[in-house]
Protein backbone atom coordinates (compact mmCIF):
# COMPACT_ATOMS: atom_id res chain seq x y z
CA UNK A 1 0.00 0.00 0.00
CA UNK A 2 0.89 3.52 -0.60
CA UNK A 3 1.16 6.06 1.67
CA UNK A 4 -1.32 7.79 -0.15
CA UNK A 5 -3.69 4.78 0.40
CA UNK A 6 -2.61 4.57 3.76
CA UNK A 7 -3.60 8.05 4.24
CA UNK A 8 -7.12 7.65 2.62
CA UNK A 9 -7.78 4.34 5.21
CA UNK A 10 -6.35 5.59 7.56
CA UNK A 11 -9.24 8.82 7.02
CA UNK A 12 -12.01 6.43 6.97
CA UNK A 13 -10.87 4.78 10.02
CA UNK A 14 -10.85 8.01 12.15
CA UNK A 15 -14.41 9.06 10.53
CA UNK A 16 -16.37 5.98 11.37
CA UNK A 17 -14.95 6.17 14.56
CA UNK A 18 -15.59 9.95 15.19
CA UNK A 19 -19.42 8.76 13.59
CA UNK A 20 -19.20 5.96 16.34
CA UNK A 21 -18.39 8.46 19.54
CA UNK A 22 -21.13 11.15 17.99
CA UNK A 23 -23.62 8.49 17.93
CA UNK A 24 -22.71 7.04 21.80
CA UNK A 25 -22.60 10.32 22.98
CA UNK A 26 -25.96 10.89 21.42
CA UNK A 27 -27.33 7.56 23.07
CA UNK A 28 -25.91 8.81 26.61
CA UNK A 29 -27.92 11.92 26.26
CA UNK A 30 -31.15 10.26 25.24
CA UNK A 31 -30.69 7.77 28.30
CA UNK A 32 -29.78 10.60 30.80
CA UNK A 33 -32.82 13.05 29.59
CA UNK A 34 -34.99 9.68 30.21
CA UNK A 35 -34.18 9.17 33.20
CA UNK A 36 -34.30 13.09 34.38
CA UNK A 37 -38.02 12.76 33.29
CA UNK A 38 -38.45 9.23 35.02
CA UNK A 39 -37.15 10.08 38.19
CA UNK A 40 -39.92 12.01 39.66
CA UNK A 41 -42.39 9.00 38.33
CA UNK A 42 -40.27 6.52 40.30
CA UNK A 43 -40.34 9.05 43.28
CA UNK A 44 -44.01 9.51 43.08
CA UNK A 45 -44.47 5.56 42.94
CA UNK A 46 -41.87 4.74 45.61
CA UNK A 47 -44.23 7.20 47.72
CA UNK A 48 -47.13 5.33 46.80
CA UNK A 49 -46.08 1.54 47.66
CA UNK A 50 -44.77 2.51 50.88
CA UNK A 51 -48.30 4.83 51.74
CA UNK A 52 -49.97 1.15 50.44
CA UNK A 53 -47.57 -1.02 52.23
CA UNK A 54 -48.11 0.89 56.07
CA UNK A 55 -52.40 0.66 54.88
CA UNK A 56 -51.68 -2.69 54.81
CA UNK A 57 -50.31 -3.68 58.29
CA UNK A 58 -53.02 -1.89 59.95
CA UNK A 59 -55.25 -3.44 58.29
CA UNK A 60 -53.52 -6.96 58.94
CA UNK A 61 -53.27 -5.75 62.60
CA UNK A 62 -57.16 -4.53 62.85
CA UNK A 63 -57.90 -8.49 61.46
CA UNK A 64 -55.89 -10.17 63.78
CA UNK A 65 -57.58 -7.94 66.90
CA UNK A 66 -60.57 -8.81 65.53
CA UNK A 67 -59.96 -12.43 65.04
CA UNK A 68 -58.25 -12.77 68.29
CA UNK A 69 -61.39 -10.77 70.20
CA UNK A 70 -63.95 -13.74 68.15
CA UNK A 71 -62.47 -16.04 69.31
CA UNK A 72 -62.10 -14.89 72.94
CA UNK A 73 -65.86 -14.23 72.73
CA UNK A 74 -66.77 -17.64 71.37
CA UNK A 75 -64.10 -19.40 73.97
CA UNK A 76 -66.04 -17.60 77.00
CA UNK A 77 -69.52 -18.24 75.63
CA UNK A 78 -68.12 -22.19 75.78
CA UNK A 79 -67.05 -21.58 78.72
CA UNK A 80 -70.42 -19.92 80.31
CA UNK A 81 -72.31 -22.57 78.78
CA UNK A 82 -70.53 -25.79 78.08
CA UNK A 83 -73.99 -27.63 77.26
CA UNK A 84 -75.33 -25.70 74.64
CA UNK A 85 -72.33 -26.23 71.94
CA UNK A 86 -72.30 -29.78 73.00
CA UNK A 87 -76.13 -30.29 72.59
CA UNK A 88 -75.80 -28.71 68.97
CA UNK A 89 -73.35 -31.19 68.73
CA UNK A 90 -74.92 -33.91 69.58
CA UNK A 91 -77.97 -32.68 67.12
CA UNK A 92 -75.90 -32.86 64.54
CA UNK A 93 -74.24 -35.89 64.49
CA UNK A 94 -78.05 -37.35 65.37
CA UNK A 95 -79.13 -35.51 61.84
CA UNK A 96 -76.12 -36.98 60.20
CA UNK A 97 -76.68 -40.54 61.24
CA UNK A 98 -80.45 -40.43 60.59
CA UNK A 99 -79.90 -39.39 57.20
CA UNK A 100 -77.19 -42.40 56.55
CA UNK A 101 -79.16 -44.99 57.95
CA UNK A 102 -82.15 -43.65 55.68
CA UNK A 103 -79.95 -43.96 52.62
CA UNK A 104 -78.91 -47.43 53.46
CA UNK A 105 -82.71 -48.97 53.21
Amino acid sequence: MTNRNMRHASDGHDAQAETTERLAAAIHDGVSRVAERARPIEHTLREGSAVLGEQARKQEKRARIAVADHLEKASGYVRKQPLSPAMALAGLVGIVIGGLLLLRR
